[in-house]
C-alpha cells in the first residue's frame, strides 16, 4: 500500500475567510455595536418608565442584534490571528461558544417577556402610548442608520450581510412599536402593548433558537448546512486520475469557514503529480462549495478499500511487522 499526504498548501485557500479583514468594516461594526447598546439602554429605561412590555421586547431584540454584530466583528478580527502550537485551528471556535451562550441567554429573556405579556393581557397596566412611540422612534432611526452604514460592506462580506439583514428587521419591529404606541395613545387600548411584546419575544426566540441550533451543529462537527457532502464527493471523483474518494470529513471551524479532509484513491503517481492534483481539487472545492481548508491523503488503487464516510469506532489496520515489534516489547 502506498499512502502519502500532500504537503502543498495554497496560502490563498487555507484558513481564510471568503472576504479579507477590512479595517473600514470593523470600524463600522464597532460603531454599530455602540449605537445598538445605546438603543438597548434607552429602550430599557423607556420600557420601565412607560410600563411598556413592547419597548422591553424591542430592547431584547436589539440585544440579539448586538450579539450578531459582536460575532461578525469578532469573526473578521480573528481572521488576522495566526494559529500556533497550542491552537492549531486558531481561535475561530470562540465565536461559536459566544453565540451559544448568547442564544441561551436570549431564550431565557424571551421566556420572561412572554410571561409578563400574558399576565398583562389579563391584568392590563396603563401605558404611556406617546412616550412609547417617542422611545421607539429613536430605536427606529438608530437601526435604520446602522443598516445604511452596513449596506455597502454587506455586498462583500457574509458576516456583515447577516448583521445588515438583522438591522433592517429590527428597524421594522421598532416601527411596529411606534404604531402600537400611537394606537394606544389614540384609543386607550392597553392590551396592544403586551400583545406587541409577545410578538417581538416570539421573533427573538426564533432567532435565538436558530443561533443555538447552528452553534450546536458546528460544535458537533456537522456538515455545514449549505454543503452537500455527496455532491462534494461526486465533484472530487470527476477529477482526472481520481479512482475513488473515502474517509470524507466536512465540518465548520466557525460560521463561513469550512474545512475538509479525505482519502483519494489514485493510480500510482509521482508526488509532484499529487501536488498538482491537490491544487486543482482545492481550487474546485473553494470555488464551488466555499471550503477554504482541505487536507487530502492519497492511496493507490491497490490499497484496502474503505467506505466514503469512515467508521471512527473501528481500529486502524496495524502492519504485521509493527505488531511483532509491539509484542516483543
Amino acid at each position: 500500500m502506498t499512502t502519502a499526504r500532500s504537503s502543498t498548501s495554497s496560502p490563498t485557500r487555507q484558513f481564510v475567510n471568503p472576504s479579507p479583514p477590512d479595517t473600514v468594516i470593523t470600524r463600522r461594526l464597532a460603531f454599530s455595536i455602540a449605537l445598538n447598546v445605546a438603543i438597548i439602554l434607552i429602550e430599557s429605561v423607556g420600557g420601565w418608565v412607560t410600563h411598556s412590555v413592547g419597548l422591553l421586547g424591542d430592547a431584547a431584540h436589539n440585544a440579539t442584534d448586538v450579539a450578531v454584530l459582536v460575532i461578525s466583528w469578532y469573526a473578521i478580527r480573528q481572521a488576522t490571528r495566526p494559529s500556533h502550537g497550542r491552537r492549531t485551528f486558531g481561535y475561530h471556535r470562540t465565536e461559536i461558544i459566544t453565540a451559544l451562550f448568547n442564544a441561551a441567554l436570549f431564550l431565557a429573556m424571551t421566556g420572561w417577556i412572554l410571561t409578563e405579556s400574558f399576565q398583562r393581557l389579563f391584568h392590563p397596566v396603563v401605558v404611556n402610548g406617546p412616550a412609547v412611540s417617542a422611545f421607539a422612534a429613536f430605536a427606529f432611526g438608530a437601526n435604520l442608520w446602522t443598516a445604511i452604514l452596513l449596506r455597502r460592506s454587506a455586498a462583500s462580506n457574509l458576516n456583515v450581510k447577516s448583521a445588515f439583514l438583522h438591522m433592517v428587521a429590527d428597524a421594522l419591529i421598532s416601527l411596529g412599536v411606534i404604531v402600537s404606541g400611537l394606537v394606544i395613545g389614540l384609543t386607550g387600548w392597553m392590551a396592544l402593548d403586551p400583545a406587541m411584546g409577545a410578538v417581538i419575544a416570539l421573533v427573538v426566540a426564533g432567532e435565538a433558537w436558530k443561533i443555538l441550533r447552528e452553534s450546536v451543529a458546528i460544535l458537533l462537527e456537522g456538515v455545514p448546512k449549505d454543503i452537500d457532502a455527496d455532491a462534494v464527493a461526486a465533484q472530487l471523483r470527476t477529477a482526472p486520475g481520481v479512482r475513488d474518494i473515502n474517509d470524507l470529513h466536512i465540518w465548520a471551524l466557525a460560521s463561513g469557514l469550512s474545512a475538509l479532509s479525505c482519502r483519494i484513491v489514485v493510480d500510482d503517481m509521482p508526488v509532484s503529480h499529487a501536488e498538482e492534483l491537490t491544487r486543482r481539487l482545492r481550487g474546485e472545492l473553494f470555488d464551488r462549495f466555499g471550503i477554504s481548508h482541505a487536507t487530502m491523503e492519497y492511496a493507490t488503487a491497490a490499497s484496502e478499500p474503505k467506505p466514503l464516510y469512515c467508521d471512527l469506532t473501528s481500529k486502524p489496520a496495524v502492519p504485521e511487522t509493527a505488531g511483532r515489534r509491539r509484542s516483543r516489547s
